[in-house]
């Protein structure tokens, strides 16, 4: 007898075809089912990635914009340290200029009290000699 193949039509309740026939077809069936689901699940993942790829390129504008403020803030940083700089110089100098003002000033005032101690002298001696020129004057009236 043949094996899988009959002749003749089905009795009732029985299929036409064959068990092989229709083992072929319900695997047919079954890789046609994975195919769909795979197709979706494709789909579900090619979905994903653009929304992975969309996130990735934000983040990567946000990071580029950061980059830029940072760049931006170091290097106002930097003017404003070079301007600290310059200013603490122009105090160095002006502090210098003070100590020599007022070397100056002490040597001036120094000065000063000598000139006053002469000119007290100047006049003491001035007094005396008119004294001594009064007195001349009396003896000689």
């Amino acid at each position: 007898p043949d094996k899988g193949v009959r002749m003749g039509p089905a009795a009732p309740g029985e299929s036409s075809k064959s068990p092989l026939v229709e083992a072929i077809e319900q695997q047919q069936m079954k890789i046609m089912m994975d195919k769909i689901q795979l197709e979706e699940e494709l789909n579900k993942t090619k979905k994903l990635l653009d929304t992975t790829r969309a996130s990735e390129l934000e983040a990567v504008e946000k990071l580029k914009k950061l980059q830029a403020d940072v760049t931006e803030k170091t290097t106002q940083l930097s003017m404003e340290e070079e301007s600290r700089t310059r200013y603490q110089e122009d105090i160095r100098v002006r502090e210098e200029e003070i100590r020599g003002l007022k070397k100056k000033i002490a040597g001036l005032n120094q000065k000063m009290e000598s000139e006053d101690r002469t000119k007290l002298k100047i006049q003491k001696d001035m007094k005396a000699l008119e004294e001594r020129l009064d007195i001349l004057r009396k003896k000689n009236s």
